[in-house]
């Protein structure tokens, strides 16, 4: 191996992944790793793109659903709240650790589902990734909230089988992952 790109989880594979001595960059990683170089989104300008949208769209009511332990999940929540709360709105947030997403099946009774009665509506949701949009939308189909009517979702990362398969098909901002993709192979040449 001549180097390595990794999706770094935790502290534990990062220093493994040190001792090995090879050049290292850490892509979309849990957190920036100050040591190596890291491959990163626009995170913050993404939740404020998402709002913008939301806003331009005429929604007085704003919420974001994600991760509270991932890096790109919380600076997507700090973009979205920085530009709703210019605009002078709140936003309802529901953050949670990755591990607890609940299962498909078990939306009628979750925290979620209370979460997403108790909102204001019509509302603007925007999730830290597509995969937490289909969470949402599956959350309002159990328990009966109309999509996109009362709930309007957003996700991140524009995955066509996770947006096709939402019912209703989900929104989502696309990145530019392949270009991601080259930098980091260009680095990693660099290095």
């Amino acid at each position: 191996t001549d180097g390595i790109i990794a999706q770094i989880q935790n502290e534990n594979i990062y220093k493994q992944l040190l001792q090995l001595k090879k050049p290292l960059i850490a892509q979309d990683a849990i957190e920036r790793f100050p040591q190596i170089p890291n491959i990163t989104g626009l995170y913050f300008e993404t939740g404020k793109m998402a709002a913008a949208y939301f806003i331009e769209k005429g929604f007085k009511n704003f919420a974001f659903y994600g991760f509270e332990n991932i890096v790109w999940s919380r600076e997507r929540c700090q973009g979205y709240c920085e530009k709703v709360e210019n605009a002078g709105y709140k936003v309802h947030i529901y953050q949670h650790q990755k591990e607890e997403t609940p299962p498909l099946w078990s939306y009628k009774e979750s925290s979620l589902s209370d979460w997403l009665k108790a909102l204001p509506k019509p509302i603007a949701i925007m999730t830290c990734d597509d995969n937490q949009g289909q969470h949402v939308t599956e959350a309002c189909k159990a328990v009966g909230i109309s999509v996109p009517e009362q709930i309007s979702v957003l996700g991140v990362d524009n995955d066509l089988s996770i947006c096709n398969l939402s019912d209703p098909p989900l929104s989502s901002i696309s990145l530019n992952t392949e270009k991601g993709g080259f930098e980091a192979a260009h680095l990693l040449s660099k290095m």
